[in-house]
């Protein structure tokens, strides 16, 4: 048995927990500083607990090998974007029937996208990960 052998392998789904820490992060920033428009006058304070809740799940995970918690992070940073979503209902719907040529800002696109790929990641890495392997 060689040193190399009694470390356990890093699996895809540890490796995509990292990035998905980040993008929740971002998205978590992004949504304080760009969330507040004349459409929305105050942030959905669900969005941003249940970013911190799926960061801090993810965060676990790195060191507690159980895939069910990247699965509940997956779930919580789901219900999160769903709850961010809601919250920009009045902005999404202005744009799209575009009565005051308003589009979609740069910051809102940024916040989306980040929240999207933050529940994918934690998506991929619940799916991805290995689950422990009994010692024979």
């Amino acid at each position: 048995m060689t040193a190399n052998d009694s470390q356990p392998r890093k699996g895809v789904g540890y490796w995509l927990a990292i990035p998905a820490i980040l993008c929740a992060a971002a998205a978590f920033f992004l949504y304080r500083k760009t969330g507040i428009t004349e459409f929305n006058p105050s942030l959905s304070g669900t969005a941003l607990i249940c970013l911190g809740i799926a960061a801090g799940l993810m965060i676990v995970s790195l060191f507690v090998d159980f895939k069910p918690i990247r699965y509940l992070a997956y779930l919580v940073c789901l219900y999160g974007f769903i709850a961010y979503i809601s919250s920009q209902v009045t902005y999404i719907t202005n744009v799209i029937v575009s009565i005051d040529g308003n589009t979609f800002t740069a910051g809102f696109i940024a916040t989306a996208a980040t929240f999207f790929l933050a529940f994918l990641l934690m998506l991929l890495s619940g799916t991805l990960a290995h689950p422990k392997q009994k010692k024979a």
